[in-house]
């Protein structure tokens, strides 16, 4: 399936069981994100190790609760660690609870494993508890090996996207169409676009 059906199937499917917020950038079903669109929308941006992943249930919805040993914030308030919740990726699975048994297993969704470090663009949490990267998959960002790289390849992550004053690694990483591209750049580009107050995100 392409990235353009899988984007609004997948917000779609979070929405319906109210596990986004209502409004905002995060809800629509145009073109998934682009990196000025995650810095523009996240209440957070971190770099971080997963500390802890669970499976748990809340009613019917099989839930995994998400922890992560913070060792950077580019945007967000202080604390050591940050915690939070989303719909298990595996929402299909588990015993029905009262004769219920939620079946919306949604593509999309954030995976996790601990050990795992990562670069999350945080949206703010839903009225009901639950929070998820900007975009889902796309602002969850793997950084391994010197790489950073989201479960879509990175792929319409820089279109149309500039930066002022771009050094050479930024332009490289602005220039990929898909796959990995250099950590280092990446997460200083982001910390640039932050601090700089460019993609009319301003600083917070």
């Amino acid at each position: 399936m392409s990235l353009k059906r899988i984007w609004p199937a997948a917000l779609a499917a979070v929405a319906a069981v109210g596990l986004m917020p209502a409004t905002g950038r995060a809800t629509s079903m145009s073109a998934p994100p682009t990196l000025a669109d995650m810095v523009r929308d996240a209440s957070e941006i971190v770099v971080g190790t997963v500390k802890e992943v669970r499976e748990v249930r809340q009613g019917a919805l099989p839930v995994m609760e998400v922890e992560v040993a913070v060792s950077e914030r580019i945007r967000g308030g202080a604390g050591a660690t940050i915690a939070f919740r989303q719909l298990s990726p595996t929402a299909s699975k588990g015993a029905p609870q009262n004769g219920v048994r939620f079946l919306g297993n949604v593509p999309g969704m954030p995976r996790y494993e601990k050990g795992e470090r990562v670069l999350l663009f945080l949206g703010p949490a839903s009225s009901s508890g639950f929070r998820t990267p900007i975009g889902l998959q796309q602002g969850k960002f793997s950084l391994a090996g010197g790489n950073a790289l989201n479960a879509m390849n990175n792929r319409g992550l820089f279109r149309g996207v500039t930066a002022p004053r771009a050094n050479d690694g930024e332009s490289s990483v602005l220039a990929a169409t898909h796959g990995p591209v250099n950590a280092p750049a990446f997460v200083g580009l982001v910390r640039r676009a932050v601090t700089e107050g460019f993609w009319n995100g301003g600083a917070r």
